[in-house]
């Protein structure tokens, strides 16, 4: 499915994740300012909206009984 978040949502999303978090520790400030400085120069404006595609998988199975 496609999600619509201006730039700055967006943002805001990727700076609350755990993952990001863990992933870039201290370098997390200086990776949210380029991916922002990305998204601005392809999308102009903080406002903008901008499509997300996910993917979402739904895992089934089966307990004994």
């Amino acid at each position: 499915f496609t999600a619509r978040f201006s730039v700055d949502d967006w943002i805001g999303y990727e700076r609350s994740r755990a993952s990001a978090q863990a992933a870039y520790g201290a370098k997390l400030e200086a990776y949210l300012d380029a991916l922002r400085a990305g998204l601005l120069a392809k999308h102009g404006s903080p406002a903008q909206p901008v499509d997300v595609r996910y993917t979402q998988f739904l895992y089934v199975g089966s307990m004994p009984k």
